[in-house]
């Protein structure tokens, strides 16, 4: 079986499921293109939050919400 035979099949079978696919196609996308902005996000959270002691704001930036 040829590679790109395989790559047609997927592809047919993803795009059935329509708008899942293309959805969890635009987060994957968005998510990319935050990437290069996680080393400016670690800095400054290391010199705002961190040094000022703000532990909610901290707990924020780390994901912990609902504390």
């Amino acid at each position: 079986m040829k590679a790109s035979s395989v790559v047609l099949r997927l592809l047919r079978l993803l795009l059935r499921t329509g708008w899942l696919f293309w959805g969890a196609f635009g987060l994957v996308s968005l998510a990319s293109l935050f990437q290069p902005l996680r080393p400016y996000i670690y800095k400054y959270v290391i010199d705002h939050p961190l040094r000022s002691g703000e532990v909610s704001q901290l707990l924020w930036w780390g994901g912990c919400w609902w504390f």
